[in-house]
């Protein structure tokens, strides 16, 4: 515990030694909160608050999927092509290092959680009881465990397929209801879009929010998306063999 409580120190330190990343991370879904309420809300003719919920669920949900990607996926994939291990010397404490990845970019979906409960009451009018609060944050941690898994196994994936990867992501994103309500897509692209974990997430915090019956499809597609981003990730994570110190360090 003790080691692991030094690697968090250590990435937090890192983390605000380049304070334009973790300002990104934060302002990006605030930014999809407010351009989504206003132009939905401009287009449709409608007040702010019909559609402040909705977009505050695909804020929320796209603050986990980034950080997924953009922080937790890209310093393990760094550290895995500049040989990290030799300087951790084994697998365990590769192994902390990596989760205190994973506890960092929780605080920063926290943090950015917390800014868009403020943004939503000023710009939204949406006030909730503590009580629904917290369980908008028990949604949110569901979400970054499994999304977690999936960080960590696009990390496995060569190098050269990471962009393309980011890529495709953000695509499935627009595709799925983030950006542009579900019912605007093309009929033949919704049912392909109902199958992907960001959909599924979303579509929970959505019947959550707007007190409809939950659908236990969504649950069971986004489990069965966790244990198979869980299985690649047990069985491509580097094994101890593999972390030998006479590997020698990437030249930059």
């Amino acid at each position: 515990m003790k080691l692991l409580n030094s690697y968090i120190r250590l990435n937090l330190c890192r983390l605000l030694k380049t304070p334009q990343k973790l300002v990104f991370l934060i302002v990006l879904p605030l930014v999809l909160y407010l351009l989504g309420v206003f132009l939905t809300a401009q287009t449709q003719g409608m007040p702010l608050f019909e559609f402040g919920e909705y977009y505050l669920i695909c804020s929320i949900v796209f603050s986990i999927l980034i950080n997924s990607y953009l922080y937790l996926s890209r310093n393990m994939l760094n550290d895995q092509n500049n040989h990290f291990d030799v300087l951790l010397r084994n697998h365990k404490k590769y192994f902390l290092f990596n989760l205190s990845y994973v506890v960092v970019s929780g605080l920063i979906v926290f943090l950015t959680i917390l800014l868009l409960f403020v943004l939503s009451w000023f710009y939204g009018g949406l006030v909730w009881s503590p009580l629904r609060y917290l369980a908008f944050l028990f949604f949110a941690f569901l979400g970054f465990v499994a999304f977690s898994f999936f960080g960590i196994t696009v990390s496995l994936a060569p190098r050269k397929y990471f962009a393309l990867i980011g890529y495709v992501t953000l695509f499935v994103a627009f595709l799925s209801g983030l950006f542009l309500p579900m019912e605007s897509l093309t009929t033949f692209i919704a049912p392909v879009m109902r199958v992907i974990p960001i959909y599924s997430l979303a579509n929970i915090g959505w019947q959550f929010i707007f007190f409809r019956l939950y659908q236990p499809i969504d649950f069971a597609f986004l489990g069965l998306w966790t244990l198979g981003f869980l299985s690649v990730a047990l069985i491509f994570y580097p094994q101890a063999s593999e972390y030998s110190i006479n590997k020698s360090p990437s030249k930059k």
